[in-house]
């Protein structure tokens, strides 16, 4: 049962990918009609229309009393045919190129938008490296498709249609030969080609997983160095490897066996048409114009039938290639905007959660970390979150920018359940700054920039030197210039945080959130930044987690977070005197952190 499921669900991809590719290409109606009726075109003079006058002069001077005058008028046909199949052989490429170039630009937007609405579940489940082998070759099997439908197909189906017309004419037995022929071999590969297509998509599975260990280990290649897990990473690389191995083994078993049985029916063909032309000629049925002109469509016709392998084992590769991203774009993700979503309203940055309830496990309620959970902060006020690993922290910020949604209860900002808003829109009202910072490879100016799109140059130099990174900043040769590598990896653990910091300065949002910030940075940086942040802070509602608890003593609030639950709540020294779980924690820091 499970197997007929499967495989309703790769017929349903495979159509919906044909469906998306054909969308895409109908944007440019005219170029994409014009390429196959071009070619099409092409292959009636160059394989229809050839043959069929060349067959004729030989039938004219052939005969006892030849007409040249005939002769040559059928030269001069035979020129023009020939200067129009050089004309439409330049015009296909004319209709072609730019449809291509367009649609591939457009194809690949797509992938990126897709990937882009994913909810951040989908992320952490998936290899970056896996996701951009998957987009790249949805968009190039476009092409491979295209110029198989353009240039093969059509030709194909005119190679054959055209000579069962015109030899019908002649000898309706021709005709009866070229069309059985071809309708065993369509069902050849229509019926052994469906079977070889579950080995393709299981072969580009893993060959996504391939894709997606080599990026893995390429990211963390410095993990590999400094632990010298070179083998290991090799050998696991290896199995990864097999596995894809062992999948296009079978395909290539399966290849072999459609490929001997097309073969033997091409031969069978073959031998019957010449059969049957030595003796239709010996019952004096055909001319030698006629001979000439079947076994020209004939040599045509099995040449393109042998290529029918190589086009067929293309189109399956190619669909099985961009299933993967058809499912990725028809995927529904976790958290979605509403229909009709509420115009933003968040000024002051009220927060509240009501009776929520979440867990990564909904199945049941022991599996939610959240049950009721009740939280109320109110505008402008500075919140540390602190508490044993696992008890809801990184959970609680996460909800609160709606990376995640929640199975009951409702988190309001001033008033506004934000389930009801724009994901954009209320992650705009929203400053974050986490523990690794978030940097693209891009110059350190449009890092910061990131924040306010608009700000000018004045701007993001007042907010560097807040953020106290503009004096490391000056000291590099490009300066505001400098590329920082991919993912920041050419600037320092504490230049990126500061980067980071900058970025959030400039963003003016009513609400602040920052996850260890200032944690990668060393003392004397640590005491200008915090005092950057005080400014930050200011008049804005600020959520801060730390395990470093000295950097949140002074703030207004801090609420200790366990298993789900508030165990505590209150300022630094309240917290003190009830000799509870915060005062434990502070007891049990050694050089001002956590211990275990």
């Amino acid at each position: 049962m499970m197997e007929v499921v499967n495989q309703t669900k790769k017929i349903h991809l495979t159509r919906q990918t044909i469906t998306l590719y054909l969308q895409a290409a109908m944007r440019y109606p005219v170029n994409f009609i014009g390429a196959h009726v071009v070619s099409s075109f092409f292959t009636l003079t160059q394989d229809i229309a050839l043959p069929f006058l060349l067959a004729r002069l030989v039938d004219v001077i052939s005969r006892q009393n030849a007409d040249y005058s005939a002769a040559y008028k059928i030269f001069w046909m035979i020129v023009v045919v020939l200067l129009l199949n050089f004309v439409s052989a330049r015009l296909s490429f004319v209709f072609r190129n730019p449809l291509l170039s367009s649609t591939l630009r457009d194809l690949a937007t797509k992938c990126f938008t897709s990937y882009e609405r994913q909810d951040y579940n989908f992320f952490t489940n998936n290899f970056v490296g896996s996701l951009v082998a998957r987009s790249n070759r949805f968009v190039n099997t476009f092409k491979d498709l295209f110029d198989v439908s353009v240039f093969q197909l059509t030709t194909l189906l005119i190679q054959l249609v055209a000579p069962v017309i015109i030899l019908g004419m002649r000898s309706p037995l021709l005709s009866i030969v070229f069309l059985v022929a071809a309708l065993m071999l369509a069902l050849v590969t229509l019926g052994l080609g469906r079977y070889k297509t579950t080995y393709l998509r299981q072969a580009a599975a893993a060959d996504s997983r391939l894709i997606g260990a080599l990026a893995d280990g390429l990211t963390n290649i410095l993990a590999v160095k400094v632990f010298a897990r070179g083998k290991f990473e090799i050998d696991n690389f290896q199995r990864t490897a097999q596995q894809k191995k062992e999948f296009y083994d079978i395909q290539m078993k399966i290849t072999e066996k459609i490929r001997a049985l097309r073969s033997l029916i091409i031969i069978i063909f073959q031998v019957t048409m010449a059969f049957v032309l030595i003796w239709l000629s010996q019952q004096q049925k055909i001319t030698v114009g006629t001979i000439l002109l079947a076994q020209l469509y004939l040599l045509n016709l099995t040449q393109s039938l042998w290529n029918l392998n190589r086009v067929t084992e293309r189109i399956e590769e190619s669909l099985a290639d961009s299933a993967e991203m058809t499912d990725i774009i028809l995927r529904k993700p976790l958290v979605e905007d509403v229909s009709h979503p509420e115009k933003l309203k968040i000024q002051r940055g009220e927060i509240k959660f009501r009776d929520v309830g979440f867990g990564y496990e909904t199945d049941h309620d022991s599996g939610l970390l959240f049950k009721n959970f009740m939280l109320d902060i109110k505008s402008g006020q500075k919140v540390g979150l602190v508490g044993p690993s696992g008890g809801g922290k990184t959970t609680f910020t996460k909800l609160l920018l709606r990376f995640m949604d929640i199975q009951s209860g409702t988190i309001t900002i001033d008033g506004q359940n934000i389930a009801q808003l724009r994901q954009d829109d209320l992650r705009g009202a929203i400053s974050y700054v986490p523990q690794e910072p978030l940097l693209f490879h891009r110059s350190i100016k449009e890092n910061i920039l990131y924040g306010n799109l608009g700000a000018s140059n004045s701007e993001i130099k007042k907010a560097a030197l807040l953020a106290h990174a503009d004096e490391f900043i000056q000291k590099l040769p490009q300066g505001y210039d400098t590329l920082v590598g991919e993912r920041g990896v050419k600037l320092s653990g504490g230049e990126k945080q500061r980067i980071a910091i900058a970025r959030a300065m400039l963003k003016k949002a009513p609400i602040l959130i920052l996850d260890e910030a200032t944690s990668a940075l060393d003392s004397k940086s640590e005491k200008a930044i915090v005092a950057a942040l005080d400014n930050l802070m200011r008049r804005r509602t600020t959520i801060v987690i730390a395990h470093r608890l000295s950097t949140i003593r002074k703030l207004d609030r801090i609420v200790v977070l366990a298993n789900g639950t508030v165990v505590e709540d209150g300022t630094h020294s309240d917290l003190l005197s009830q000799k509870g779980v915060y005062r434990e924690l502070w007891q049990h820091q050694s050089g001002e952190f956590i211990g275990d």
